[in-house]
């Protein structure tokens, strides 16, 4: 049996922009301490987004209800839906880490997230059968995700 190192590069992984989202957010709202740090709500509004065949809007009624630790690291929760031109509504839960220097002292501007999806069976539920990670950067009046589906690179 071979001993792994991180000298294997046999196991290597590839990124493909698959989807952004342009997702506009409401007033933050505090909702005060709870066991796992300080909670607040970014309620999501509306917005829209493209992909891989598919582009649409996002439903208003979301929200982002993320916890800033006592570590200095806010959890990202977001859930909301959004709505392909089709008419198919697909929900969207992104879950991450955020850890900014305006949090603590150790910050590093590191936001990353685990968007997954649940789309009924049809033209959009490959969304269902893969592993995306995702970027989130500021814009007015929101945020820009980036969603990126995960595939197996071949070995060298």
């Amino acid at each position: 049996m071979m001993f792994p190192t991180l000298d294997d590069d046999s196991a290597r992984f590839g990124l493909r922009l698959a989807l952004r989202l342009a997702v506009t957010l409401g007033p933050d709202e505090e909702m005060g301490a709870c066991a796992g740090g300080l909670r607040r709500n970014y309620p999501i509004t509306g917005g829209c987004f493209v992909g891989r065949n598919i582009r649409g809007a996002v439903i208003g009624s979301g929200a982002d209800i993320s916890v800033l630790r006592p570590d200095g690291i806010c959890e990202v929760d977001a859930l909301y839906r959004i709505r392909a031109e089709d008419g198919t509504i697909i929900v969207v839960h992104n879950h991450g880490l955020y850890d900014a220097p305006e949090f603590g002292p150790r910050g590093r501007d590191y936001l990353v997230t685990r968007p997954a999806f649940i789309a009924p069976t049809g033209q959009h539920d490959w969304l269902n059968r893969s592993l995306f990670i995702g970027t989130v950067d500021d814009i007015e009046g929101g945020v820009l995700v980036s969603c990126y589906e995960v595939h197996r690179s071949q070995a060298a």
